[in-house]
């Protein structure tokens, strides 16, 4: 009686440790898929503010002279020459 007492509990302390053991892998497994999502996104937000920093460092090698100055003046700016005659569409492309 005592052996078989013994290996009842021998047995469902082992059940018990697996079945930790299977849950503790399930969370890490979901909180890795978690964290890999997250540095899918991360990759993706640095792309665009390494595409934005390219961006700016182009502008900043455009020659600072009068043509440069009028292109930010009209489409950065929204300013026009007093003679220009501005009309609008209905299409915003």
């Amino acid at each position: 009686m005592q052996s078989f007492l013994r290996n009842t509990v021998v047995r469902t302390a082992s059940f018990v440790i697996v079945v930790l053991f299977a849950i503790v892998i399930v969370t890490l497994r979901l909180d890795n898929n978690e964290k890999q999502e997250r540095i899918a996104e991360l990759n993706a937000q640095i792309t665009e503010v390494n595409d934005y920093i390219n961006e700016l460092t182009a502008d900043l090698q455009k020659p600072f002279d009068d043509a440069y100055i009028e292109e930010v003046a009209t489409e950065k700016l929204g300013m026009r020459y007093p003679q220009e005659v501005i009309f609008y569409s209905g299409n915003s492309n």
